[in-house]
């Protein structure tokens, strides 16, 4: 990711100096290696996508009205037997 765009950006900046691994692609923040807990309480990693959006110079992140995607390591049950 662009060392301007996340020194340009509070909220990018501080995701970076946390450690999470930032990637832009296809018009998406992609935040890797994001840790959570399974159902099973063992701990995994997963990763957020949302849209990013920038100004027209393509240096700072405007804000987004709906920052929520949903995202899953594996598909679940009622996908698999929609899949069927």
């Amino acid at each position: 990711m662009s060392v301007d765009l996340i020194s340009r950006n509070a909220d990018l900046r501080k995701l970076d100096e946390e450690g999470f691994v930032l990637e832009i692609r296809d018009g998406l923040l992609l935040i890797h290696d994001i840790p959570y807990v399974r159902p099973n309480q063992t701990l995994a990693r997963g990763m957020f996508a949302c849209t990013l959006s920038l100004d027209p110079e393509g240096n700072t992140v405007s804000p987004l009205p709906d920052h929520t995607t949903p995202s899953r390591q594996k598909p679940g049950r009622a996908e698999r037997l929609a899949a069927r």
